[in-house]
Parts: structure tokens; C-alpha cells; sequence
């Protein structure tokens, strides 16, 4: 399946802080795989619970800190992240720029 730059849509989140926008059609995609692109204002925080599945994250542009259970990590553009859903995990926009990065999820389960 094909899917155009001018095709995709955006999914927005806490007042426009938080922009998402799949790569891959969803309608076509496997349910338990999600690849997407996510813009997050500066001082903004996501928390997860866990589940059961893989992650990776790149992050194109920004500063991110992810903690993983207690285990910090302060990513840069250019820098990735491939880590287990099985802990709880959040990442927080660090500086004064937003943050710009591709994300793809594997659920299992």
C-alpha cells in the first residue's frame, strides 16, 4: 500500500501541543504495528503504562528525556531509542524547541 505525503492526516492532542501523524494507512496496516510521526511542544509530558510489545523512537529534531522504570535518558536529534513497552516509560520535550520524532510500536498479546 501506497500512501502519499499530502494523504496523511493529523491527530491532535492536549489544545494542538501535540501533533501525530501516521506513516502507514492504519486501515491497511497489522493492528499490532503502529508507525507514526509525533510534534510535541516544548514542556510537555507523556506517560505510559506498561503493555506488552517493543518500541523505537528517532528523534528528528529536539531534545527528549526518557525514563524507562527509573533509568533516564536525554536524546538529541539524530539519536534512537529501541526499548521494552513491558515498563512504565514517559518522554518530556526538553529546551525551548519543540520535538519532532518517528515512533513505531509493536504489540503483543
Amino acid at each position: 500500500r501506497v500512501m502519499r505525503g499530502g494523504g496523511r492526516g493529523n491527530v491532535n492532542g492536549r489544545n494542538g501541543k501535540i501533533r501525530t501523524r501516521p506513516i502507514a494507512h492504519i486501515k491497511y496496516q497489522d493492528t499490532s504495528c503502529e508507525v507514526y510521526t509525533v510534534g510535541q511542544a516544548p514542556g510537555i509530558t507523556r506517560r505510559y503504562r506498561p503493555s506488552a510489545g517493543e518500541g523505537f523512537i528517532l528523534v528528528q529534531s529536539g531534545m527528549m528525556e526518557m525514563t524507562i522504570s527509573s533509568e533516564q535518558y536525554i536524546l538529541r536529534s539524530g539519536d534512537s531509542i529501541y526499548f521494552s513497552l513491558k515498563e512504565p516509560r514517559s518522554f518530556a520535550t526538553k529546551g525551548k524547541r519543540g520535538l519532532k520524532m518517528m515512533v513505531a510500536i509493536q504489540r503483543s498479546g
